[in-house]
């Protein structure tokens, strides 16, 4: 990943540097994905990638079930910008995962690794228990950022994989729930954003 380029340096300085804000901001901040809650979604089991817990690892653990649509029968997917993720129903919510995030990140991972995401279901973010956490995030399955003083290793570790999560990860999801990404270079609060704390726990001292 190494590159003389002043350009690359750039990029890669800023990554690193959202990578880092991400694991040192709160988590107890409340955000739209920390209370997605969607309606359960009805049986319809079949085997599915689960989240990889180690961003770099080998394939994800199998046995996660894979929810089908939510139930609304004919009723029309709505969502972010014309009614805003807080003012959404639970229904509603789980219609416009299924149904806009869900099929969009699949772009997302498989553009980045089709073989490992080869098959992308609720349970790649949400855990294969995400029916019985109501979808609730972060997901304590997903791999747990190490605080910012240990993130060094993580960096030189997999530098493709936080490179792929700031720069790709985070940006769509935030356009998704029709909020403001969180900005690394902002010292100041900002409550409501999306940060890579929406999915992932950070590790304890």
């Amino acid at each position: 990943m190494k590159n003389c380029s002043i350009a690359f340096l750039a990029l890669a300085g800023l990554t690193a540097a959202s990578a880092l804000s991400c694991a040192s901001q709160s988590a107890a901040t409340t955000t739209p994905a920390e209370s997605h809650n969607a309606t359960e979604a009805p049986a319809n089991p079949s085997t599915a990638t689960a989240a990889p817990t180690n961003p770099g690892g080998g394939p994800p653990p199998p046995g996660a079930e894979h929810q089908g649509p939510p139930p609304g029968g004919q009723e029309p997917v709505v969502g972010p910008p014309q009614v805003a993720w807080k003012d959404m129903t639970k229904p509603q919510r789980g219609r416009y995962m299924f149904m806009v995030v869900m099929p969009k990140m699949k772009e997302v991972f498989q553009a980045f690794d089709n073989k490992k995401f080869a098959q992308v279901t609720c349970a790649t973010c949400h855990g294969p228990d995400a029916r019985d956490r109501s979808f609730s995030m972060p997901n304590p399955e997903l791999f747990a950022l190490p605080p910012p003083e240990e993130f060094g290793p993580v960096m030189q570790k997999e530098p493709e994989w936080v490179k792929f999560m700031a720069e790709k990860v985070k940006p769509q999801m935030a356009t998704l729930l029709g909020v403001k990404e969180y900005d690394p270079q902002n010292s100041n609060p900002q409550p409501g954003t999306f940060s890579c704390n929406n999915c992932h726990t950070v590790k304890g001292p």
